[in-house]
């Protein structure tokens, strides 16, 4: 929210929408405007008027709707009285304001007369949810969540069963050879799809708020020109009449599972809507690429050549070096676009990573220097909307869970500067986090049967600790430092509020030639490659699904708008997206440019999806690896002891005992031709499904007490494998004859004993698991 004043006599007391640079004349204006910031009233202007008395001055307040709001507020006055209305999160803001004129001073003759005018400003925040609309909305939004929850069943699918290609390439399973160029690109498929469904993970987040806060981001997905009264007729017949009327019709109908048909009927609309977010999502982030890259540039391009312009962009600001920089500042009259930079613009300390050392290097042929160093406006700045973190706004849980140096700017000096015990807590309890993390994830492994000595379990919590603990451990340390006050080298007065905040600047950037051949490898690689060798392995639909999702992730990955907006180095209020628009259409576009940028394109959520999904195709990854390591097949006993008897057990018998009725077996279990068939008999040959051939035929001679009572048919099981095509199924089982008893024949299943096992069980469960973890969350 932005205040701009403007008095009668056509001085003015201004703080537009752009950078405002004054010189040493217009230091008293700059005072009158810091003192209407702050509270308090500024003094009128003197009068040209040639009398004694003094008039009141005409002052009026404009506010200007900053494009972070998302939607343009609404102007009412009435009586004197200006009301600002926004709705932000089902919540209405309201700001009342209104100016009073008082007298003061003055003799007898009424000379020397003084006329204040104050403008007085009532903010007020209601509740725009009545129970009514909070009851729909929780509808809808526990219909979104059916469908981000089948749709994370189904992601989770696509990773195991691309994972399960890995070790039949191996060769591990029976009957299966080592290819490996298809194993090669059954691993280089993996990045591309993992992030392919994080992506689509994200799209189902930000779909289910979207829902819930009443189709924000849709309304401003979609082109200006539609009103917003046929968004919410769409959302009332997709949501409510569809699902409504097919109720109605199959409760007059008579179907017995009317409830059933509803919840498909809500799921598939739901679902329509869901498909077409993405759609929209997708659409305006191509278009805002090229709407970006066509600022500043020749107006005849046509789109392909703004494409590869685009393309070039975002590979050249990706690769770029970066270097950090800290200083010390104060807020301008727009916050940290109009800062100055303490200490002489000297940043305090750099900071330069490994890879940017080595982009710095004269002996590098990729790379160039730039002098001198471009500013690199991170999102928060690009949107304008970097927070202000003070002893108030202070919390233990922002700073360990993503409250970071950079994201926001931390008041080190002034009466709301951070307090000692506030910074100590934030690094003590980063720390703790970091350590506890790891250790649960030591515990998860442990509980989970991966790592079982202790030596392999010291190991993995080494390893999570350098490679994630430690990196979160030095931002950790580096907000730290940013809360802590250095010495500042500025005569202006002590009491104005001092913040310390980072700023990263291009150093190097990568030659032409050199991201379009990291563009070609990186397609060849995780795209062309995984794609031939699914269509090539017999498998359509995971290489049409792979076809599918990696083109459009592809196009996702090389279109970045920040990127874009970081080489003009300019915000997105700088931005002009339609010329000759009026200010609430450059609103709207700009609020659009930022959701796409800031909510889709860069969301804070793609680290987590990314990491959650690709911990679980490195763990299945690894499980086969180790059963493909340790040559484990159909045939193949595992590391569990043996069946071993017991030589002097005997059971006395016992007169007039009661026979347990499993004892012995009756009905469709016993075996013809026997006087009687025991229960223990099928319970030992259950067991022997887990043992090796030459095992099995020991025990099964020495628990019936006579040699070749039953057999094993091995060879015909293998026989019948090959002629039903059933060689690479991954189910081990035995089939036992016996040669006194002809025509008879026990079936003995094995259960989950190797890793393979335990791997394509997860095939075969996870998806009815993870329904079942969703309707557990669902009411209906």
């Amino acid at each position: 929210l932005i205040l701009d004043t403007m008095n009668s006599e056509g001085g003015s007391i201004t703080n537009v929408d752009h950078p405002v640079h004054m010189g040493d004349d217009d230091e008293e204006q700059l005072k009158e405007q810091e003192a209407t910031e702050s509270g308090a009233t500024p003094a009128p202007p003197p009068s040209k008027s040639t009398n004694n008395l003094t008039t009141p001055t005409s002052i009026s307040f404009e506010f200007v709707d900053h494009f972070s709001l998302k939607q343009p507020s609404s102007t009412i006055r009435s009586r004197g009285v200006t009301t600002r209305i926004y709705d932000v999160d089902n919540n209405q803001l309201q700001l009342e304001q209104h100016s009073e004129i008082f007298q003061q001073g003055g003799d007898n003759d009424n000379k020397h007369t003084k006329n204040e005018v104050k403008v007085v400003t009532k903010m007020k925040l209601m509740g725009g949810n009545n129970p009514g609309l909070v009851f729909l909305r929780i509808c809808y939004a526990l219909v979104a969540l059916l469908v981000a929850g089948f749709t994370f069943v189904f992601i989770s699918n696509v990773i195991v069963m691309q994972t399960m290609e890995i070790p039949r390439n191996f060769g591990a399973a029976a009957g299966a050879s080592l290819n490996v160029p298809v194993l090669v690109a059954n691993i280089l498929s993996l990045p591309l799809l993992i992030y392919s469904m994080s992506s689509l993970m994200i799209f189902c987040v930000i779909f289910v708020g979207d829902v819930w806060r009443g189709h924000i981001v849709l309304s401003l997905l979609l082109p200006a020109r539609v009103p917003r009264v046929y968004l919410d007729w769409y959302s009332f017949i997709l949501y409510m009449l569809i699902p409504m009327l097919i109720l109605c019709v199959a409760a007059f109908a008579g179907a017995n599972n009317t409830k059933e048909i509803t919840g498909m009927a809500c799921w598939l609309c739901m679902l329509i809507s869901f498909l077409i977010f993405c759609a929209l999502a997708f659409y305006n982030e191509v278009k805002l690429c090229l709407d970006l890259t066509r600022c500043g540039q020749n107006s005849n391009l046509t789109n392909f050549e703004l494409l590869k312009k685009a393309v070039l962009t975002t590979l050249t600001q990706r690769y770029c070096g970066v270097e950090e920089r800290y200083f010390l500042v104060k807020r301008g009259g727009r916050g940290e676009l109009t800062r100055s930079i303490l200490n002489d613009n000297q940043p305090i300390r750099k900071h330069r990573s490994l890879f940017c050392r080595l982009k710095l290097l004269s002996c590098n042929p990729f790379f160039l220097p730039v002098n001198p160093p471009a500013r690199r406006l991170s999102i928060q700045e690009l949107q304008e909307t970097v927070p202000i973190v003070t002893k108030q706004s202070w919390s233990l849980d922002k700073v360990c869970c993503g409250l970071r140096n950079g994201l926001a700017e931390f008041a080190v000096n002034g009466p709301d500067a951070l307090e000692e015990r506030q910074r100590k807590s934030g690094i003590i309890c980063s720390i703790l986090v970091i350590n506890l993390g790891c250790l649960v994830s030591c515990a998860f492994l442990y509980s989970a049967g991966t790592f079982t000595s202790a030596g392999a379990i010291v190991i993995v919590y080494m390893l999570i600790l350098i490679l994630i603990g430690f990196p979160c451990a030095l931002s950790a340390y580096r907000t730290y430092q940013a809360m802590t006050l250095p010495q500042a080298d500025d005569e202006d007065d002590n009491e104005e509020p001092v913040f310390q905040t980072w700023t990263s600047y291009t150093v190097t950037k990568p030659k032409e030639w050199y991201c379009w051949s990291r563009l070609l490898v990186a397609l060849v690689l995780f795209f062309l490659c995984p794609a031939i060798s699914l269509f090539a392995s017999n498998l359509p639909k995971a290489g049409v699904l792979f076809l599918f999702t990696s083109i459009f992730s592809a196009a996702r990955l090389n279109l970045d708008a920040a990127s874009i907006l970081r080489e003009h180095a300019s915000p997105i209020s700088d931005m002009n997206f339609c010329e000759n628009k009026s200010s609430q259409r450059q609103m709207i576009s700009r609020a659009r440019a930022a959701q796409v940028i800031a909510k889709i394109t860069n969301s804070t959520l793609y680290f987590i999806a990314i990491l959650g999904f690709g911990f679980m195709g490195s763990y299945f990854v690894y499980t086969s690896g180790s059963s493909a390591g340790s040559g484990e097949d159909f045939t193949t006993q595992s590391m569990r002891a043996s069946i071993r008897f017991v030589d002097d057990f005997f059971y006395p018998p016992q007169n007039n005992s009661v026979l347990y009725p499993s004892c012995k077996l009756t009905n469709n279990f016993e075996l013809p031709g026997l006087e009687n068939t025991y229960a223990m008999d099928y319970n030992f040959l259950a067991g022997i499904a887990y043992e090796t051939t030459d095992v099995s035929t020991y025990l099964l001679d020495k628990w019936f007490g006579q040699t070749n009572f039953s057999i094993e048919e091995e060879d015909f099981v293998a026989q019948w494998r090959r002629d039903s095509g059933n060689s690479l199924q991954q189910v081990s089982f035995k089939l036992f004859s016996f040669p006194s008893l002809p025509g008879v024949g026990i079936l003995s299943i094995r259960g989950t004993e190797t890793p393979m096992d335990r791997l394509f069980n997860s095939q075969i469960y996870l998806g009815s698991v993870l329904t079942q973890v969703v309707r557990a969350f669902m009411p209906f």
